[in-house]
């Protein structure tokens, strides 16, 4: 599958083979610190599409992008992809064993279980990328509203938390292969384990990986190499 491998200069992770549609998104909204602009994400206009074929051509974005734009390519990026980035199952799986909404032990061991043992590893790397992604932009969001005031504060429509963030992305993370009437009572749940993940995607007992690899040692001869 094709992808680039790419270190996370915010936590030191190295993930391999991202899209790069993902890194390219994700690097944006990070470095404009956009997270003011999530609340936008539903209110951007056809421009969706332009930016998306800017997105996939890998063509430099232009300098006066609204970054709602951003937010809104990203969801959208995410609900096209043809399997959830959780899977299916795993949409299955939280009916089937009653994972309630704010049961954090049994979302975490259902996490664990997921990353570890049931996804595909290209697919548990993006999924743990962008979830580290929202949660830093959830940080940024947090201190920025804390050095203002409750009057600036409430200026803000929406503000990016986990739980925003959750309802926004949850569907790109997992949903059900067709949407019943059973699916809309368990969206809550849904939303609650992604809220969750978004919190703890930096803890170690979800990474999956290992140190970066050092490719400056790698590229170097050894020391049983003849002169």
């Amino acid at each position: 599958t094709f992808g680039v491998d790419y270190m996370d200069k915010t936590t030191g992770r190295w993930y391999p083979k991202l899209p790069p549609a993902v890194i390219f998104l994700c690097e944006a909204l990070e470095r404009q610190a956009a997270d003011e602009e999530f609340g936008r994400l539903f209110d951007v206009d056809g421009k969706i599409f332009d930016l998306l074929n800017l997105v996939d051509s890998g063509n430099p974005l232009p300098r006066d992008l609204d970054p709602a734009l951003l937010w809104c390519c990203l969801k959208a990026w995410m609900d096209c992809l043809p399997t959830p980035l959780l899977s299916f199952e795993a949409m299955s799986r939280l009916e089937t064993d009653q994972i309630q909404p704010g049961d954090i032990k049994r979302q975490r061991d259902f996490l664990v279980e997921l990353f570890h043992e049931k996804l595909p590893t290209e697919a548990a790397y993006v999924a743990l990328y962008i979830a580290s992604f929202l949660h830093t932009m959830c940080n940024i969001a947090q201190d920025r509203q804390g050095g203002k005031s409750e009057a600036a504060r409430s200026e803000v429509p929406v503000l990016l938390t986990s739980a925003t963030a959750a309802k926004a992305f949850a569907s790109g993370f997992l949903r059900p292969r067709a949407f019943t009437d059973e699916f809309l009572k368990a969206i809550p749940a849904a939303e609650s384990l992604i809220a969750t993940l978004i919190e703890s995607a930096e803890e170690k007992e979800l990474w999956i990986g290992g140190a970066a690899p050092d490719l400056g040692k790698a590229d170097s001869p050894s020391d049983d190499e003849s002169p």
